[in-house]
């Protein structure tokens, strides 16, 4: 056997090794070995390319290091201020991860390493001219600047049990954002994660039979012929329900931590999308906001909103409206998520059955993917263009509802920075409306822990210095109390 189809072999079976692995240290132990031989890791080590300016990125770290050493916190932070936001953009650039299994450039890595220990330099020593208040007014103003990561998980029925494995996947990895959205399936993984303390959820994930699952049940036949739906919505709402409790969106914040954002779409021809959160509905409980974003139409009928008043009683919110399935109008709703909590990093977890084929087939850089890609996106715009012209000449009523649904489906953006998918195999299809059992919930979790382990690296890297803004403020408001004498108040 020669040295060529000797390492040909090697290679092929690390790569059916790294698709069955069945933990992140196992996954990133092979996608290393596998650099290496594929001649990657030189690559990594090597600090010359084309996609980032890494000659002023060394110049950088130089000067980070230096100063840092010097004790020169004034020059340091002016160095950091510049420097931080000329290379937010370029080494944040998707390419650098786009070559290497494990991870970009090991310089990138060694800026950031330098950047968070800078943050933590200024955040921890005292110098003339800045108090605890001052630098904390500059980390909260820097860090508004900066911006915020985000989890957003998409519609996609039963498919979207998997976007358990993708929390999991991140909580392992301590970069699951705070800051999470979800439209119908993915708003029931929302809530189930927003009404758990992070000790709960690790329970959870380590005993997935405490999960109700039993979502779908068939309504009579003539049910169907009389409410024009299929599925039992009060079995739907005894399931999520089950799992979240009485809790608003307020009373989640307040437990997990975690800003949950829901996506519901109108009903009503003049109403617009609403995203639920705790700004803007702090008083809505979870369990309906999800109901109501799990609404398929003609699956689940709409829902009427219900939240809680001031004696705690549930009571209509806005009681003349009703909603349905988030996916319609707003799957990934990046706009109104960047306006309401400053999200400049859109982390998408994609499970929705129509989308994920064209999400593995955009990963895929052959000339034969990229024509298909090009393609794909002319027939969308004209599909759009075509919808538009025909919602607008229709004047019957229901049909031009239905195609205001079918153009908001078209002219969505499904993708984010940072980009998660199921695999498109036909096997998940026959999936998509059951009850998952325990095995079916085991699966669908490793689907998307393997789904996320190839990201992990990027998403580590995209979220460092967003984790070292919330510590240092979070050390900062400690020694503000402190400094004003109040430290029962933290």
């Amino acid at each position: 056997m020669s040295l060529r189809s000797g390492h040909a072999r090697k290679v092929e079976h690390l790569n059916a090794a790294l698709e069955d692995a069945g933990s992140y240290p196992q996954w990133l132990e092979i996608a290393r070995e596998l650099d290496r031989l594929d001649g990657l890791a030189e690559w990594r080590e090597d600090d010359e390319s084309e996609l980032y300016h890494y000659a002023l990125l060394r110049q950088h770290v130089a000067e980070l290091r230096a100063y840092r050493d010097e004790g020169n916190a004034v020059l340091l932070f002016e160095v950091l201020q510049e420097s931080a936001y000329r290379h937010m953009a370029e080494i944040s650039n998707p390419e650098l991860y786009q070559v290497a299994r494990a991870g970009t450039k090991h310089l990138i890595g060694e800026y950031l390493d330098q950047v968070v220990a800078a943050m933590h330099f200024i955040c921890d020593t005292e110098f003339a001219g800045a108090t605890a208040a001052q630098k904390l007014a500059h980390f909260v103003r820097a860090e508004h600047v900066y911006g915020r990561p985000a989890l957003m998980m998409s519609g996609g029925a039963a498919l979207g049990i998997y976007n358990l494995g993708v929390i999991y996947a991140l909580l392992e990895e301590d970069v699951l954002p705070t800051v999470i959205s979800g439209a119908s399936m993915g708003s029931f993984i929302a809530v189930v994660i927003g009404s758990r303390t992070r000790s709960e959820l690790i329970e959870m994930f380590h005993n997935l039979d405490q999960l109700h699952t039993t979502a779908l049940q068939l309504v009579s036949p003539m049910s169907m012929l009389r409410d024009k739906v299929v599925m039992d919505s009060k079995q739907l709402f005894k399931c999520i329900r089950a799992n979240t409790g009485p809790l608003t969106f307020q009373e989640s914040f307040e437990k997990s931590g975690l800003i949950i954002n829901l996506s519901v779409s109108p009903t009503r021809a003049r109403q617009k999308p609403r995203l639920l959160n705790y700004l803007t509905t702090p008083n809505v409980l979870l369990a309906h906001g999800s109901l109501a974003s799990c609404a398929i139409p003609h699956v689940f009928p709409p829902v009427t909103l219900m939240c809680k008043d001031a004696h705690g009683n549930e009571v209509p919110y806005m009681g003349t409206e009703t909603w349905s399935d988030g996916s319609v109008y707003s799957d990934i709703p990046r706009q109104r998520m960047s306006r309401l909590h400053n999200v400049n990093k859109a982390i998408v977890s994609q499970s929705n059955p129509h989308v994920i084929p064209f999400m593995a087939m955009k990963q895929k850089k052959t000339l034969a993917t990229t024509t298909r890609n090009a393609v794909l996106h002319s027939l969308k715009a004209q599909t759009s263009i075509a919808l538009d012209f025909a919602r607008s000449s229709v004047r019957n009523r229901g049909l031009r509802s239905f195609l205001d649904k079918a153009h908001a489906v078209a002219v969505q953006q499904y993708s984010g920075d940072i980009n998660i998918h199921l695999p498109p195999k036909p096997s998940i299809y026959k999936k998509i409306l059951t009850n998952p059992d325990l095995e079916s919930l085991q699966h669908f979790m490793l689907l998307g822990q393997r789904a996320t382990w190839p990201r992990l690296p990027c998403i580590v890297d995209q979220t460092r210095v967003n984790r070292a803004f919330d510590q240092c403020i979070a050390k900062l408001r400690v020694a503000v109390e402190l400094e004003q004498g109040n430290p029962g108040r933290v």
